[in-house]
């Protein structure tokens, strides 16, 4: 490539397509899309608002809390994993970056009925579920329901009332409990 092309100075001025310039948003899409990172910006940047008035815990508290404590985390999944285990059952467990770190979550086979086909189709979640401590640093989340994150911030934009959105998550989180009565202690993976 030649200097003067990098410079400008042989080229004229740059001619607009008369499309609107991109939002933030957009170039963070199409950054995902093009190299498969985020560069500019967190794609979980973009849901804050939304992610405060849920009370959504960033990875970087979770030391903070004691083991049994219910949350919500949220962040871009990362990684997700299905290995085979002795008992047969199904064990989902999962790793979501919210920017500030990594907060892993287990989804046992009685929750997947509620969550199991989000946490496989959608890149941005919000997870339910109960801090399970293994150690003065070791901190994991027994997953009770899943939901995607763009699409609950889409229902809060349209909606613009929070209360609408808990409810309807409350009613998820109460039935995904109900039938997973007498397993909040978790199961073991190897059972």
């Amino acid at each position: 490539m030649s200097l003067a092309l990098l410079s400008g100075s042989s080229a004229g001025a740059l001619t607009s397509s008369g499309l609107p310039a991109l939002t933030e948003s957009e170039k963070v899409r199409n950054e995902v899309a093009l190299l498969g990172l985020d560069v500019s910006h967190h794609l979980i940047d973009f849901y804050h608002d939304l992610l405060r008035e849920l009370g959504v815990v960033r990875a970087a508290d979770l030391l903070t809390l004691r083991s049994r404590t219910p949350l919500l985390v949220a962040g871009v999944k990362v990684a997700l994993q299905s290995p085979p285990i002795r008992s047969g059952r199904r064990v989902i467990f999962i790793t979501l970056d919210d920017g500030t770190g990594c907060s892993d979550a287990t989804f046992f086979e009685k929750t997947q009925i509620h969550s199991g086909r989000t946490l496989y189709r959608s890149q941005l979640l919000l997870v339910h579920g109960t801090v399970r401590r293994t150690g003065a640093r070791g901190v994991s989340i027994l997953g009770d329901c899943a939901w995607d994150l763009s699409e609950l911030h889409a229902r809060w934009r349209e909606s613009g009332d929070i209360s609408v959105l808990r409810s309807e998550m409350d009613t998820l989180i109460n039935i995904s409990n109900e039938s997973n009565k007498g397993n909040k202690g978790g199961e073991s993976a190897s059972a």
